[in-house]
């Protein structure tokens, strides 16, 4: 399986990172072409096969086997590795630790709740690591403030500004997610991102965890934050939306990058989308219309 997932991944980047050359001159091409390159965007590649592509069944590595895949995904010039959820087991901690040790060229990301102690257990994985990223998330839909973590708008804004700006006091690059962000009234997830960039976060991921959202909300949703953010000059803006529906995760990046997001995440496997698991009845429809 994991020679299945590199192959996949080879082929994936091979297509999305065509514009990332060491210089003009390997374009092969006339002045012409050589304008058009200057004036090209840069999108960057956030690879999490070792974070959220692990959750899939039957696609759990070993510490080694991190490894091996993450020299992999270095070798094709992914941008950032998010290698692990340290707070989630020892084995997740030493898998991170072991990732850090070997990746040298590009960003080793490790995830944590915005809370002290998973952000404390994250900064000792990425403890010695060339160039670390600390990426901490809060869910911000009424739906998870109520039922899941049992938080208040005003509590959840308040844990946003303290751990974002604990974490950005220890490590150089933050980067803050707004889980379940695509359900998140859209003010609100104005506010929520304020507060994660008055922090200190340099980059700012709006999921749409459970691929609830439609190409045309999703890129709406991108353009209000950056305009509630004034250009969002600065901000690196990120596009994920793993859990997908099959009909539209593809539409829901280009709209997002129509938008102005300037990163896409991948991870392979994809994790099941909400929508594959239907109930027990049967009885079961997607916003994109799959029955």
């Amino acid at each position: 399986m994991l020679l299945e997932a590199a192959c996949h991944i080879i082929i994936l980047y091979g297509s999305y990172k065509y514009y990332k050359f060491d210089s003009i001159a390997q374009l092969g091409c006339n002045g012409a072409c050589r304008r058009v390159w200057q004036t090209m965007d840069i999108i960057r590649i956030f690879d999490t096969t070792l974070r959220d592509g692990e959750q899939s069944p039957g696609f759990s590595m070993t510490v080694p086997e991190k490894v091996r895949m993450a020299r992999q995904l270095e070798s094709l010039g992914v941008d950032i590795i998010e290698s692990g959820f340290p707070i989630a087991s020892r084995g997740d901690l030493e898998g991170v630790r072991a990732v850090v040790r070997e990746i040298r060229t590009c960003t080793v990301a490790a995830l944590a709740r915005a809370r002290r102690d998973d952000i404390d257990v994250a900064l000792d994985g990425l403890s010695g690591a060339a160039h670390p990223r600390l990426h901490t998330f809060l869910a911000t839909s009424d739906l998870h403030l109520r039922y899941k973590l049992r938080l208040t708008r005003e509590e959840a804004l308040e844990a946003i500004s303290v751990n974002v700006r604990y974490a950005r006091e220890r490590c150089a690059e933050v980067e803050f997610s707004a889980e379940d962000a695509s359900r998140t009234d859209i003010d609100f997830l104005c506010q929520a991102v304020r507060r994660a960039v008055d922090a200190g976060a340099t980059t700012i991921n709006l999921p749409d965890t459970v691929g609830y959202a439609m190409p045309e909300e999703y890129g709406a949703m991108f353009r209000r934050v950056i305009e509630y953010l004034d250009g969002a000059n600065g901000i690196t803006l990120s596009a994920h939306g793993t859990r997908r529906q099959r009909r539209t995760r593809g539409g829901r990046c280009r709209a997002a990058r129509a938008a102005g997001h300037d990163r896409c995440d991948h991870e392979y496997p994809p994790r099941q989308p909400l929508c594959d698991q239907p109930p027990a009845d049967g009885n079961h429809r997607c916003r994109c219309g799959a029955q």
